[in-house]
């Protein structure tokens, strides 16, 4: 609630302070003097602004806390308070004087503390004649809070008891701000009531139409190519599919348990000699020496061993020498100077001291170990990977269960089988598949296919592409990386109604009317209306009307 604050100046008199009183935009009139103010300080100056306030319509109340005046205040019935912040009472006559604030900020006056002012009728409280209150104590007597000086400290309100009015004439200080409240609660409730009818007439009301209609059914059973590389063409039944891919390593760790034998080959230089041919003699790499205790030793290169020639009425052989290596590893074949026989058997040899030869058992990866390993490998949850592929699709997609397929790589093995080592490990890895199909694509496919059955003239349309009981079979991969498989379903085509005029037409009709208007479309099989919230009977827009269609099998 509004209210002006004045301050009163030291100049003004009664009759300037009567003029801002009127003048005061509010009905609660803040009047704050100054300290041990004179013009205020007179009864009948009191009992004649209690008048004009009464007059004008306004509520009057002192902030001091000069104790005469306040005493002065009650005797008119004019409430005081001892600062802006403080509720308005009637001060007691007997209060002691007290120093007064010189400053009090009228901005901060509370609106509810001045809300419970009384209004005051000066009939009622003075007879006709009378001057002052001072000589008519009997009009307006105030009964003290208590009789103790501590009571009035400067940081406590000031109480008083309302004085007894007159028999027959009760006195009541009304309370604006209680009023203020309920007011203000009541309003609220109002402007909620509002809106509730608002929603509840003009918002809420709807209904569902539930349309049985008696339909065929369309079989579907063709086989489609979808090519990840290729757009969607209906008219080839081709679907451009997305694929999603999912790779898990399987891993173990074993123990080698194979042997072989590890070492150098012995090796040396060997002499070749032609005694039988004039001409040279070429002995191919790989020609076999054998010792005089059977073991084998194999030129690396070819050589060419000259021809014998005669001299000095003998013949003097053709001589080569080349560096031969041991067939097999080992210590065996570190066989001291000696003759070997030749595969050639134009040509003899012998051989110098074969060294280097070594043999050595270690452990290695066997093809046995790794078999074992394989065995040890576990296994990949499949379900939880088909899960997992077809979180990986967005949007609204058709999953081709039938696509999922594993394919699973070589295993390798680190060291590798035949190498040394104690202890291996095998790894295998699984790449997983699953496709899926846009459904807006599936949908173009079959309303194409469909609306091929449909006789344009027999007014009919399609109820139910069959999108959501499509099943595929026949699955395969094509060369290049497309598939094919057989995209099995069954669509609903039955009689042709138009919803948004339908809805036109059921728009503010109740129950029965609806029930007899749809009825009588041909086609129409059963129908059923809800209607919503529970109060409702009839709907009258259009598009609070919400029509659904059911499928009912002819055949």
């Amino acid at each position: 609630m509004k209210k002006d604050v004045i301050y009163i100046d030291v100049e003004d008199d009664i009759t300037s302070i009567i003029a801002k009183v009127k003048q005061a935009g509010s009905k609660i009139v803040a009047l704050v003097p100054p300290r041990r103010s004179g013009v205020l300080q007179s009864a009948v100056n009191l009992k004649l602004l209690r008048r004009a306030a009464v007059a004008a319509d306004k509520h009057v109340v002192l902030i001091t806390s000069d104790r005469p005046l306040s005493a002065l205040a009650a005797g008119v019935r004019i409430p005081v308070a001892r600062n802006l912040q403080s509720r308005p009472q009637l001060a007691p006559v007997d209060a002691p004087l007290e120093a007064a604030s010189d400053t009090i900020d009228g901005r901060q006056l509370p609106v509810g503390e001045l809300a419970g002012l009384p209004r005051v009728d000066t009939d009622a409280d003075e007879a006709p004649g009378t001057d002052s209150a001072v000589e008519q104590p009997d009009a307006a007597p105030v009964v003290a809070a208590g009789s103790s000086d501590a009571g009035y400290s400067a940081t406590t309100s000031l109480t008083a008891v309302e004085p007894p009015a007159p028999a027959g004439k009760g006195l009541r200080i009304p309370n604006f701000e209680s009023f203020r409240k309920r007011l203000f609660w009541f309003g609220g409730l109002g402007v909620l009531l509002l809106a509730f009818l608002v929603w509840a007439i003009f918002i809420a009301p709807r209904a569902t139409v539930v349309i049985a209609a008696r339909a065929d059914a369309i079989n579907i059973d063709k086989i489609i190519t979808m090519n990840p590389t290729a757009l969607t063409d209906v008219n080839k039944l081709q679907i451009k599919p997305e694929v999603k891919q999912i790779k898990k390593t399987l891993s173990t760790e074993f123990a080698a348990t194979g042997s072989k034998d590890v070492g150098n080959k012995a090796s040396g230089a060997m002499t070749l000699s032609n005694s039988y041919d004039s001409s040279p003699i070429t002995v191919k790499a790989g020609t076999i020496f054998t010792a005089q205790n059977g073991l084998q030793f194999t030129n690396g290169s070819d050589v060419q061993v000259p021809g014998a020639k005669v001299s000095g009425g003998g013949i003097v052989p053709g001589t080569a020498t080349i560096t031969v290596t041991a067939v097999n590893i080992g210590p065996q074949y570190n066989l001291p100077p000696q003759k070997y026989s030749s595969s050639n058997a134009n040509v003899s040899a012998a051989g110098d001291q074969m060294s280097g030869g070594s043999k050595d058992t270690v452990t290695v990866v066997s093809a046995d170990d790794v078999n074992k390993a394989r065995q040890q490998l576990g296994s990949v949850d499949v379900a939880a990977v088909r899960t997992e592929l077809v979180k990986q699709f967005s949007g609204d997609v058709i999953i081709v269960q039938e696509s999922f397929k594993a394919d699973t790589g070589q295993p390798s093995i680190t060291p590798a089988v035949g190498e040394q080592a104690t202890r291996a490990r095998l790894t295998q890895e699984t790449t997983y598949t699953l496709i899926a199909l846009s459904r807006t694509d599936v949908r173009a496919l079959l309303g194409d296919m469909l609306n091929k059955q449909i006789d344009p003239s027999q007014g009919r349309r399609i109820y139910s592409l069959g999108d959501n009981s499509i099943y595929f079979s026949d699955f395969q991969s094509l060369p290049g990386g497309a598939f094919s498989a057989r995209l099995i379903t069954t669509g609903y085509i039955g009689p042709n109604i138009d919803p948004k005029a339908l809805a036109a037409q059921l728009a503010g009709k109740r129950y029965g009317e609806v029930q007899q208007i749809v009825g009588g479309i041909k086609g129409v099989d059963n129908v059923d209306v809800r209607y919503w919230p529970f109060w409702v009977n009839q709907v009258s827009k259009p598009d609070r009307i919400n029509i659904k269609f059911t499928v009912k099998n002819a055949t």
